[in-house]
């Protein structure tokens, strides 16, 4: 009787021990999958930045191409948000137009110059 109640006891054990690590390690995918969502709104944020200090006039985004499938942006007052996945990240641009982008869209931005900035105005 002591060895079969000693083998339950060992198999419980066991099962908590197991549920316990199955739970760290979907913690750990979800930092990751955070950490991933953080980064890919930073690269966007500089994107965005380098655009706006760059002779260049108009730039085409690929939301295939820039997001994780299923995800979308929206840019406003100065802050990138990055939407998936029932979670925002944000990052701080120095890009001043409104924008919002699906995985599935590309759109072309247009940035907009003073009259005074604008050489081939006329």
């Amino acid at each position: 009787m002591e060895f079969t109640v000693s083998r339950v006891v060992v198999c419980i054990c066991g099962a908590v021990i197991l549920v316990a690590a199955c739970a760290a390690i979907g913690g750990m995918n979800d930092q990751d999958v955070s950490d991933m969502d953080d980064a890919t709104v930073g690269r966007i944020a500089r994107m965005l930045d380098a655009f706006m200090s760059s002779d260049v006039d108009e730039i085409i985004l690929d939301g295939v191409r820039i997001l994780p499938k299923g995800y979308g942006i929206r840019v406003h007052d100065n802050f990138v948000e990055l939407h998936g996945e029932n979670k925002v990240s944000i990052a701080v641009t120095t890009f001043d137009q409104d924008l919002e982008l699906d995985w599935n869209e590309t759109k072309t931005v247009i940035r907009q110059r003073s009259q005074r900035s604008c050489e081939r105005c006329p």
